[in-house]
């Protein structure tokens, strides 16, 4: 028996960013990450900062998500997030002064102050644009 693909929407504030049918996801949720073929059960989770991946046409694609939701019904599934972008859109380099930067403004903080929450934040999103390069646009 052949499954029927997966219909994914990624939605942000500024609207539907993406909407195709994909072979296979794999998104960063709150508990670890989690996969996605056809015939999953109903499902909801939350998503976190981190990279998520998509298997269409047989190739892997990926991009870098804030957090937000996903929601899994009858072969559909909707991501609902606060911003993307597609791992072919990085910089390598902008990512790696970003990730340099933060780590410098955080070295003289404690480790208790709002500020180095912020910039927390901030450092773990250079990490993860890094990653989203590295697996799938690096040439």
């Amino acid at each position: 028996m052949i499954n029927k693909p997966l219909h994914m929407d990624i939605v942000t504030p500024d609207g539907v960013l993406f909407s195709d049918n994909v072979e296979e996801l794999k998104a960063p949720g709150i508990h670890g990450e989690f996969g996605i073929l056809p015939g999953h059960t109903e499902y909801l989770v939350v998503l976190k900062t981190g990279v998520l991946a998509y298997r269409k046409s047989g190739a892997w694609k990926g991009m870098v998500i804030d957090s937000g939701y996903a929601v899994v019904e009858n072969d559909n599934i909707k991501i609902i997030i606060s911003s993307a972008e597609p791992a072919e859109g990085i910089d390598f380099k902008v990512a790696a002064s970003d990730r340099d930067k933060v780590m410098n403004e955080m070295k003289d903080l404690s480790l208790d102050s709002p500020e180095f929450a912020k910039l927390e934040s901030l450092y773990h999103k250079a990490i993860v644009r890094i990653q989203a390069y590295e697996q799938f646009a690096k040439k």
